[in-house]
């Protein structure tokens, strides 16, 4: 598995050698959770983030490292040594393939392992998601429109599972956009050149191995994660280089659950609470 990765990359990264880059950048993500009543936790991302176009054919690709520490309540009903930080790495790509002026064929892959990183890593580790979809356009080129409707096998709401992709998105105007869709729904206001307003409601998860050392609760094999949170970002443009940006929002439900090999769920922890994020993009084309 770790050797398909590499090859991937590989060839990913040599198109450079012949197609455009449209997108080439790094980003950089830290959201804090602050303790409630159940528990706090916090997120910290950074990805690369490269963009290619080839005439009909478009590959997107984004290889990031997440962490996910978490902050127990001291009265927790289980042992919480060796969950208090969970690591993920991935490796996202989606080709899409453009075969007329209106449709567009795209089928998408993230190889990703998510451990607490306790134990021997072994490629069943690893976990598989992706899916296709198509899109109809139906704006032009200053005010694109589209539909989008895919399917495929995916973790937003936790557990892996057969799940939609849908979207409608518009652009109104040079200020105005709005996406709605699962598992994203924004609208984007462009205050100025540098400036912008984002409203987000989106579904996020994470589906985690366990791994045991002897001070670990045995029967828990897996951790997964889920989060239905509404933000309002906003976004500065520094300069053609730098960007970063301020997010506020609630999680409506912020749910961790621990579940035994089996599949069943013998732990579970809701968290309702405000979260505040901070961003840092650096776009490589400048470099």
């Amino acid at each position: 598995m770790l050797k398909r990765l590499v090859m991937i990359l590989i060839l990913i990264k040599g198109t450079t050698f012949y197609s455009q880059i449209f997108e080439n950048k790094i980003v950089a993500n830290y959201t804090l959770v602050p303790s409630g009543e159940e528990m706090g936790s916090s997120r910290s991302n950074i990805s690369y983030i490269l963009g290619l176009n080839a005439g009909n054919f478009n590959i997107d690709n984004k290889l990031g490292i997440g962490v996910n520490n978490l902050s127990y309540p001291m009265d927790a009903s289980f042992n919480t040594t060796g969950l208090e930080t969970f690591y993920r790495f991935h490796n996202y790509t989606a080709i899409g393939y453009r075969f007329s002026r209106y449709w567009k064929l795209e089928v998408d892959s993230d190889i990703s392992l998510a451990s607490n990183l306790k134990g021997e890593l072994t490629s069943e580790k690893f976990l598989l998601n992706g899916g296709l979809a198509i899109t109809r356009d139906f704006g032009t080129v200053e005010l694109p429109a589209y539909v989008k409707f895919g399917l495929g096998y995916y973790t937003f709401l936790g557990v892996p599972k057969i799940l939609p992709r849908v979207l409608f998105y518009k652009k109104f105007n040079k200020t105005l956009a709005l996406g709605i869709g699962f598992p994203k729904t924004e609208i984007t206001y462009q205050l100025d050149r540098n400036n912008s307003l984002q409203g987000n409601l989106e579904f996020k998860g994470m589906y985690a191995n366990v791994h045991h050392s002897s001070r670990l609760t045995s029967s828990i094999s897996n951790m997964v994660w889920s989060s239905n949170t509404t933000s309002l970002k906003f976004q500065h443009r520094i300069d053609n280089t730098w960007s970063f940006d301020l997010n506020l929002g609630y999680g409506f439900s912020d749910e961790y659950k621990f579940i035994d090999h089996l599949g069943n769920e013998t732990y579970t922890i809701n968290n309702e609470s405000f979260f505040l994020g901070t961003g840092i993009i650096l776009n490589l084309n400048n470099k």
